[in-house]
């Protein structure tokens, strides 16, 4: 007998694993003649989540029918079933964006540079997500400040002509290069004017 159960509880032995367990670590069932299931509780969860990871699509498929069938009976009870389960996790689920964007950065930052760049006719960055991940130092590569202490995140440059990356910029930087169009003539006229001017 489980030492967990006292004395003077019912107690019940599944029929699964074997052990004899208290009532209470069984689920319902109505059709059974005590009213509990003949699996203990533990039994259940393990078999659910081994069918669940044997059959993913298959259950993913019966949830989206599933889902289909409640929004379509009752949409308004839906949303708002949906707006109160999202109120009670925003936390977890902030965390949990937080943690994925941090794994998937690299992707999904290569993945919006291309697409902008075909928005606007530029060539698109060639790098793959991993030449992204080693050449990120945590800091822009022209004034040096770290990420931490920027308003954004630092953001991918490369060139529009050849899309070969360059590097990390911060916010300033990157909009400095745009506004001097990436021309290294202009730029270094800017560098003498502010040497010829600059007691």
């Amino acid at each position: 007998m489980n030492e967990s159960v006292r004395n003077d509880e019912a107690v019940k032995a599944c029929s699964r694993c074997g052990e004899t367990k208290s009532v209470s670590e069984f689920g319902k069932r109505s059709s059974a003649k005590d009213g509990k299931n003949e699996w203990c509780k533990e039994c259940v969860g393990k078999s659910s989540r081994n069918y669940r990871e044997h059959n993913l699509e298959k259950v993913r498929e019966a949830n989206r029918v599933y889902q289909r069938e409640l929004r379509a009976k009752d949409p308004e009870a839906c949303r708002e079933s949906h707006k109160k389960w999202y109120a009670e996790n925003r936390k977890m689920l902030k965390a949990r964006r937080k943690a994925l964007s941090e794994v998937k950065r690299f992707v999904h930052s290569l993945a919006s540079s291309r697409t902008r760049a075909k928005k606007r006719g530029y060539a698109p960055c060639s790098a793959t997500a991993e030449d992204l991940r080693d050449a990120f130092t945590g800091k822009c590569e022209i004034c040096g400040v770290p990420e931490q202490e920027c308003t954004t995140r630092l953001h991918m440059d490369h060139c529009h002509e050849t899309g070969m990356f360059r590097g990390f910029l911060c916010n300033n930087c990157n909009r400095a290069l745009g506004h001097f169009r990436d021309n290294e003539d202009v730029l270094i006229n800017a560098l003498h004017y502010l040497m010829a001017r600059t007691p």
